[in-house]
């Protein structure tokens, strides 16, 4: 697809860029839902359901090669609506997805380990070291499982890899999962429980009471972040728990052509101009700042954020 004219673009705080941008520009991330449904129930989660569908491999292999043809730099995340964890073949899903892309692109997942009850350090260890994904976020909630890393229980493996860090998010930056990693590092993120981290939305009001909160004020996640839902479909966020906004399929239409889609277009002027009354915006306490806020405007430039 040749570049077209945009028009000149003017955001808070920075500089005026002039147009010789695609429209829309690449996601910052493409997450990814390998399985959906999750039995671990947390307090601050919509997910109730029981994981029950796992994301085809051919559907998987179509969507990273598109990436890689078009060249997209963006972080791959394994999450969404289910645990990964639970994924029968994960670590094969891992090394497929390395394969495919090779070092293009920094690849997290994030997991409570849930699915590996009764070998999770063995699958641990197995992820890290043959799935090698540049991150593994393990979430402290709900299984305790990161609570017996932190005793000590990881470390051997953290001595046989010498370039793994371990660390505890919130902390030192390099310990943030949702960063864009090197393609040599190999980062084992412990994440507190967003409760006790304060770091809690509502999910549209399907894991709170839906809000007036954000009412007029304008959201951005639809600029930087494509959601692919285990069936291909494309919601219009990670929020968007039961599919109320699909703004494409993945399946039928391929990845470029979905995430140029009219209605993901739509979906973003409306979101701009802070209207949420459509489901599943309407509700929702979700509100993106800082660099959240302007469009991944270094990403749109070629640079890594």
């Amino acid at each position: 697809m040749g570049r077209t004219k945009t028009p000149q673009l003017t955001l808070p705080g920075l500089r005026k860029v002039d147009s010789f941008l695609d429209s829309p520009w690449p996601p910052y991330v493409i997450k990814i839902e390998l399985v959906s449904g999750c039995s671990v129930g947390c307090k601050f989660c919509a997910v109730r359901t029981p994981p029950d569908n796992w994301m085809p491999i051919k559907g998987l292999v179509s969507v990273l090669d598109e990436i890689r043809s078009l060249r997209w730099e963006s972080r791959i995340v394994f999450s969404m609506h289910g645990d990964p964890s639970y994924h029968p073949s994960l670590v094969e899903t891992l090394q497929l997805t390395r394969e495919r892309l090779k070092n293009m692109n920094s690849i997290a997942v994030f997991t409570t380990g849930a699915g590996w009850r009764g070998r999770s350090l063995e699958m641990l260890d197995q992820v890290v070291r043959h799935g090698e994904p540049n991150c593994v976020a393990l979430g402290d909630y709900g299984t305790g499982f990161a609570g017996r890393i932190r005793s000590g229980e990881y470390l051997a493996l953290e001595s046989l890899l010498p370039n793994l860090r371990v660390g505890e998010w919130p902390g030192p930056k390099w310990a943030n999962p949702d960063r864009r990693f090197r393609s040599d590092e190999r980062i084992l993120s412990l994440c507190a429980d967003p409760i006790r981290s304060k770091n809690v939305h509502n999910q549209s009001g399907n894991a709170y009471p839906e809000t007036n909160y954000a009412e007029g004020r304008q959201c951005n996640l639809p600029h930087r972040e494509m959601t692919i839902r285990w069936d291909g479909t494309v919601v219009v966020c990670e929020n968007d728990m039961k599919g109320e906004l699909i703004v494409g399929d993945v399946s039928i239409d391929g990845v470029e052509k979905t995430w140029r889609s009219a209605a993901y277009e739509a979906a973003r002027s409306r979101l701009t101009a802070g209207d949420r009354s459509q489901r599943p915006c309407s509700g929702c306490d979700r509100l993106t700042t800082g660099r959240a806020a302007r469009p991944a405007l270094t990403d749109r430039l070629g640079g890594r954020v």
